[in-house]
């Protein structure tokens, strides 16, 4: 089973107070994320890059020290609302073949989170 495909894959949805907002534009072949917050901004870039024919991050969000603190901000002002919960238990039966289970974020370290996709790290 591919592991994205499929509907309500996502348990948990984030929401942000109103001191923090996003932004995105697409101009042909690059994207731009803003995420704007009282204590700094975040940017990430990404371009379709026809070698691969798929899009890859340019820029990253967390580039320098300081971003941490714009990314401490964004997490502490942020919850986690349930969602599509109604059929989790056929969707819990539907992954135990695969040693799996649907939950609330990727199977993912907030440290190897950041290293891996907020920095660009490996």
């Amino acid at each position: 089973m591919p592991y994205y495909y499929y509907d309500k894959f996502w348990v948990a949805n984030p929401i942000h107070d109103d001191t923090i907002s996003f932004k995105t534009t697409n101009n042909e072949n690059l994207s731009e994320k803003i995420i704007e917050t009282p204590v700094g901004i975040l940017r990430e870039e990404s371009a379709f890059m026809p070698e691969s024919c798929c899009r890859g991050i340019t820029q990253h969000m967390v580039t320098a020290p300081e971003d941490i603190d714009v990314l401490l901000y964004i997490l502490e002002h942020r919850k986690l609302s349930p969602s599509n919960l109604d059929d989790y238990r056929s969707r819990a039966e539907m992954w135990k073949p695969y040693d799996g289970m649907p939950c609330p974020v990727l199977p993912c370290q907030d440290p190897l989170y950041l290293h891996s996709v907020m920095s660009g790290s490996e």
